[in-house]
């Protein structure tokens, strides 16, 4: 073989390397996205605003792909006072929009605050994206 063409050989395969990292990995990726990869943790501010008590909710995305449409069980929600550009209940169905549909990037933490009784958020269903694995 000559040089000119182990040169090429070369060439390509550094090409082929280096792109590997920016393809969207296969579906063994994204079968790994379950519901306990999204992990809802909630707690106590601290802070009391016209007698209703305010939680921090972190909604974590630990799944290797991007995740969208992301919806949650949200039992009693008409009870709390939150921003609602955030998360909204469908109808009284007990079932909230998270983030607006929009996509929630791998390894992510998004936050948002309610006032009144604690609810009981868990994930309920959502679109897998582009995985990095």
């Amino acid at each position: 073989m000559s040089k000119i063409a182990a040169g090429a050989i070369v060439r390509v395969l550094c090409f082929v390397l280096s792109i590997s990292d920016i393809i969207p990995k296969g579906s063994s990726d994204a079968a790994s996205c379950t519901a306990d990869k999204l992990v809802i943790t909630q707690s106590l501010t601290g802070r009391t605003v016209d007698s209703r008590i305010e939680w921090v909710v972190d909604v974590n995305n630990t799944c290797t792909c991007n995740l969208s449409n992301v919806q949650l069980l949200c039992p009693n929600f008409q009870s709390i006072s939150t921003d609602t550009s955030i998360i909204s209940e469908i109808g009284n169905t007990g079932i909230c929009d998270f983030y607006k549909g929009k996509e929630l990037i791998s390894t992510d933490t998004y936050r948002f605050y309610y006032l009144g009784d604690r609810i009981n958020l868990a994930p309920n269903s959502f679109t897998i994206g582009r995985c990095y694995g």
